[in-house]
């Protein structure tokens, strides 16, 4: 790709990216993915991957306020050079074309791009965990410290070459490691936008 075609709606510069997808330095280019989207975004990636509700048409709907106010221009880039650098193979739009022929059911999609065994050890520990700090927590008793969701490791179950399923990277700036509503509204939210389409 030309620097012509690594546009920045807000001036980011894309070139390790592109170097490290050139490469097939597919695990660094996952992780950089992850720095350039959080540092576009202008927030944490526990702010990143929260989620938030609002009221459309009197309808609760739960939305990720930060995927879904991204920039259009940085997406498209970002999911250009890995569909481009993949043959196809990685990208937000080969996410979202298997999110769409699974009924836009993200467990489907996560059993299909090679995330299900990482979506269902996460939300074991977390049902686990929750399980624990219920029965050891009365409502009166203020020694129990308050539940805090832990960090899940998962960045090197990942596959890291082109031999991974359809749809595998990018992964790290998913919620893999939270509860199972994060990642749901997080891939609704990415998915819904339409600017994905755009290659």
């Amino acid at each position: 790709m030309s620097e012509e075609e690594l546009l920045s709606a807000v001036g980011k510069d894309y070139t390790r990216l592109h170097q490290l997808l050139v490469d097939g330095q597919w695990k660094d280019a996952d992780l950089e993915t992850e720095v350039v989207m959080l540092s576009v975004a202008g927030v944490s990636k526990i702010e990143f991957q929260s989620i938030s509700s609002t009221c459309i048409n009197g309808e609760l709907v739960f939305i990720n306020p930060y995927v879904e106010k991204f920039p259009s221009r940085d997406l498209v880039t970002i999911n250009q050079l890995w569909t481009k650098y993949s043959n196809g193979r990685f990208g937000f739009t080969a996410q979202q074309d298997i999110w769409e022929k699974v009924g836009k059911n993200p467990y489907k999609l996560a059993e299909c791009n090679g995330w299900h065994d990482i979506v269902k050890r996460t939300n074991d520990i977390y049902a686990r965990l929750q399980t624990a700090w219920n029965s050891s927590y009365n409502g009166d008793d203020c020694s129990v410290p308050p539940y805090k969701q832990p960090d899940i490791p998962y960045h090197d179950d990942l596959i890291f070459s082109l031999k991974a399923p359809l749809g595998h990277l990018p992964a790290a700036i998913y919620p893999l490691d939270k509860r199972s509503d994060k990642y749901k509204f997080f891939c609704s939210s990415l998915f819904l936008r339409q600017d994905l389409k755009l290659l």
